[in-house]
């Protein structure tokens, strides 16, 4: 039918969506992992 055709064009679409999140959550993370580890860095020059 019509609809599981349409049904599987959404579900093959899923994957890469959920691998470009992933990735995007990896990539703030990252930013967030730097921006800790510079902060500490500058804390502990200035101590």
């Amino acid at each position: 039918t019509v609809a599981s055709v349409y049904h599987r064009q959404i579900f093959a679409t899923v994957p890469s969506a959920q691998e470009n999140w992933n990735r995007l959550k990896g990539f703030e993370l990252l930013t967030l992992v730097v921006e800790q580890v510079e902060e500490e860095a500058s804390d502990r020059n200035v101590a």
